[in-house]
């Protein structure tokens, strides 16, 4: 008999948490998970008072005038989610049944957001200006400090050469593989469906891709259509 579905954030993030396993000790490898951003939402939670989703649209989607940006779209809005593109048995784009696209339901918030392009740029030139945009500040200098800067030393951390990861963002500690045309310092996010930000405070530059397709992540193919458009972003400037 299947387990009832969990009513809140604090059951869904209890439920996960007693059949997530230690795979290594700290410190000594690293491997993806995003879970550790989930229980993030549920500490907001605790520590606030509010609702996850509350709480984001006040502390930070407001300030920053991000209109379009939604952990729950409103139903006045729904009809503007994009269509997300598939490959079907031939090779060819389909489009992917638009009940798969997750609305509605306990948020998330390690995989949960829907945005437009132009509000990802605002929000990543809030990180390029240490946390403030349009005189709001909703980090600290300090906290950027630490998102984008590399928390994993030495250790291979990432899907391309020259990863660190910070603390959401990867981090570019050798210009190599995907990378080869950011600076060191450069921090950047893959999401599902496609979807690459990145900023490169020594150029002073930004980047956002949204690709609408679902084989997420920025390897194989990718990977290719993202190195494209940051050889044009990185050909653009004047040197």
């Amino acid at each position: 008999m299947r387990s009832p579905a969990p009513g809140s954030r604090a059951e869904l993030i209890a439920s996960t948490a007693q059949r997530m396993n230690l795979i290594f000790q700290p410190g000594t490898a690293w491997n993806y998970t995003n879970f550790g951003i989930a229980v993030l939402g549920r500490i907001i939670e605790v520590a606030s008072g509010q609702s996850f989703d509350d709480f984001m649209a006040e502390r930070i989607f407001s300030p920053l005038g991000l209109k379009d940006t939604f952990f729950q779209v409103p139903p006045a809005k729904a009809a503007r989610v994009a269509t997300v593109y598939t490959t079907d048995n031939d090779g060819k784009l389909a489009p992917l049944n638009r009940a798969q696209i997750r609305m509605g339901g306990i948020s998330s918030p390690d995989s949960g957001l829907l945005s437009t392009a132009g509000d990802l740029a605002r929000f990543m030139q809030m990180m390029l200006n240490k946390g403030t945009l349009d005189g709001h500040t909703v980090l600290s200098a300090a906290a950027v400090e630490a998102m984008t800067a590399s928390q994993t030393g030495t250790l291979p951390a990432g899907y391309s050469p020259g990863a660190g990861q910070g603390f959401g963002f990867e981090v570019v500690r050798q210009p190599l593989g995907l990378f080869r045309y950011t600076s060191i310092g450069t921090f950047e996010k893959a999401g599902f469906y496609r979807t690459y930000v990145w900023g490169d405070p020594a150029k002073d530059l930004l980047g956002v891709i949204l690709m609408q397709r679902n084989t997420g992540g920025y390897q194989a193919d990718m990977a290719d259509e993202v190195n494209v458009f940051m050889a044009m972003a990185a050909a653009a400037i004047a040197r």
